[in-house]
C-alpha cells in the first residue's frame, strides 16, 4: 500500500490526529501509518465519513468563492500587486545602488517572487490546488514582516497599521474559515514539485544576493 492509500483510511478513523509538522498521523503511534491491508486499530468516525462524503460531493460541483475569502483574492491581492508594481516603477533607480549589481538584482528578484506567488494564489484557489492555503499564508507573512520593518525604520505609519491589521485578519480567516476548509480540506494540503522549489528559492536567493551585495 502507498502512504496516500493508508491516509485515506486514516482520515475517517477516530484515532487520527493532525500534526502541524507532519500532517495527518495516527493518534496511537504518533507517526504516519505503516499498516498493510487493513489496520487492526481502525475505528470509524461516522462524522468524518459524512464530512468526507460531503466534500467529495462539493468537489464535483463548482464551488463559489465568497465572503472574506473573495475579498482577499479579488480585491486585496490585485490591489497589492498593482500598488507594488507602480511603486517599484516610480521609485526604482539603479544609480542609487552605486553600481552594486547584487542589490539591484535583489529588488527585481523580490518583486518577481511576490508577483508570481500573488497570481498563483488566486489561480490555486480557483483550481483547488493543495498548496493554495500555504502560499496565501506565505504572502501574508511576508507582507506583515515587510510592514513591520517599515514601522521600525520610521516609514509612514498610517497605511502600514492598516495593512498589518488586514494581514492578521486574512491569516486568521485562512486558518479558521469553513469556506477555506471546504474548498481546500486540511488533510489534502501539501506543497510539492516546482512550487516547493520556487518557495525555497524565494527565500534563499534574496538572502544570497543581500549577503553578496553587503560584502562588496
Amino acid at each position: 500500500m502507498t502512504l496516500e492509500e493508508r491516509l485515506q483510511a486514516c482520515q475517517v478513523c477516530a484515532n487520527r490526529k493532525f500534526s502541524a509538522k507532519e500532517g495527518l498521523i495516527c493518534g496511537l503511534t504518533g507517526e504516519k501509518p505503516s499498516f498493510e491491508g487493513a489496520c487492526g486499530d481502525y475505528a470509524e468516525d461516522a462524522e468524518a465519513v459524512a464530512a468526507v462524503a460531503s466534500r467529495k460531493k462539493q468537489a464535483e460541483e463548482p464551488a463559489e468563492i465568497r465572503g472574506l475569502l473573495a475579498f482577499f483574492l479579488y480585491f486585496s491581492i490585485p490591489v497589492g500587486v498593482i500598488a507594488t508594481v507602480i511603486k517599484f516603477w516610480m521609485n526604482y533607480n539603479s544609480a542609487a545602488y552605486g553600481g552594486n549589481f547584487f542589490l539591484k538584482v535583489y529588488e527585481i528578484v523580490v518583486l518577481f517572487f511576490y508577483l508570481y506567488f500573488s497570481i498563483y494564489t488566486i489561480y490555486a484557489f480557483h483550481k483547488r490546488r493543495p498548496d493554495a492555503v500555504f502560499f496565501a499564508q506565505y504572502l501574508l507573512i511576508v507582507l506583515f514582516l515587510s510592514n513591520l520593518l517599515g514601522l521600525v525604520i520610521g516609514a509612514e505609519a498610517g497605511n502600514l497599521f492598516g495593512s498589518l491589521l488586514w494581514s492578521v485578519v486574512f491569516f486568521i480567516m485562512l486558518c479558521v474559515s469553513s469556506d477555506v476548509e471546504d474548498r481546500i480540506p486540511r488533510e489534502t494540503r501539501k506543497v510539492e514539485g516546482l512550487n516547493k522549489f520556487l518557495f525555497i528559492l524565494s527565500i534563499a536567493l534574496p538572502v544570497i544576493l543581500l549577503f553578496c551585495g553587503a560584502s562588496l
